[in-house]
């Protein structure tokens, strides 16, 4: 079956699929919540009598409205994966358009109105967030937005000049002993092993990932977010101060 079905190919494809043994669906995107589909499955599965299955939605979490909570409702093994790179005006900058505001208002609807969903924040680690992750986690537990058990990350490969391992040996460095006072310092002492320990995890295989390969990218990562800034009217030397210093 096609992956970005249409509404013709969604009705006579995918449709008669969902009503036998499917147990597990996912929704990626673009953004599954906006996409006019999404309400025209929900309904369909609920009219089927197929709300038993897994429902699993990748979502940046900016799209949130009233039918499609009431929608939810009826399933009760929702899993909503919400990406969330950075907070504030990192956040603005890295998903343009989006408001750092309505995410921390979309959370709290979620965990108000649909108790039931589970939730997860997946953290996808760049040059323009890895010196401030650890700094946006403490925040997310410290805020309660998510707690450490629903924290993930991954990292960015492409495009290779905004992986992390483009960064010089010195950043590098400097990274590595800051994630490790943060492991030490907040994780350990705030928390036990067995709760930090998905996390330090996930914190040390970035860090492996960016000590494995050099890649001297740095110029034409700065030319190229000077581009974008010069079309977008922004400055990311002033959303990203710290990153004056690699």
């Amino acid at each position: 079956p096609p992956t970005n079905p249409t509404i013709t190919q969604l009705r006579e494809q995918i449709f008669p699929l969902l009503k036998k043994s499917v147990k597990k669906l996912l929704l990626a995107g673009g953004e599954p919540i906006l996409d006019r589909k999404n309400k025209l499955l929900l309904r369909f599965l609920i009219d089927s009598g197929r709300t038993d299955m897994t429902l699993e939605y990748n979502t940046n979490g900016t799209i949130l409205d009233a039918e499609t909570l009431a929608l939810w409702k009826s399933f009760p093994n929702l899993r909503l994966a919400i990406s969330v790179d950075s907070s504030g005006k990192r956040f603005e900058y890295l998903r343009k358009g989006a408001r750092w505001s309505r995410i921390i208002e979309n959370v709290a609807k979620l965990r108000d109105e649909a108790p039931h969903a589970t939730l997860a924040c997946y953290s996808t680690i760049s040059i323009f967030n890895v010196l401030t992750h650890p700094d946006f986690v403490t925040e997310l537990l410290e805020s309660k937005l998510f707690s450490l058990g629903e924290l993930n990350l991954h990292y960015l490969v492409h495009p290779s000049y905004f992986s992390i391992q483009a960064l010089p040996l010195s950043a590098k460095a400097k990274i590595e002993e800051k994630y490790y006072a943060f492991m030490r310092g907040h994780l350990l002492m705030n928390y036990d092993f067995e709760e930090s320990k998905k996390m330090m995890l996930q914190l040390k295989m970035l860090l492996n990932y960016m000590k494995a390969a050099e890649t001297p990218l740095l110029p034409e990562f700065y030319s190229t977010v000077e581009r974008v800034d010069t079309l977008r009217g922004e400055s990311f030397r002033q959303t990203f101060p710290e990153l004056a210093s690699l």
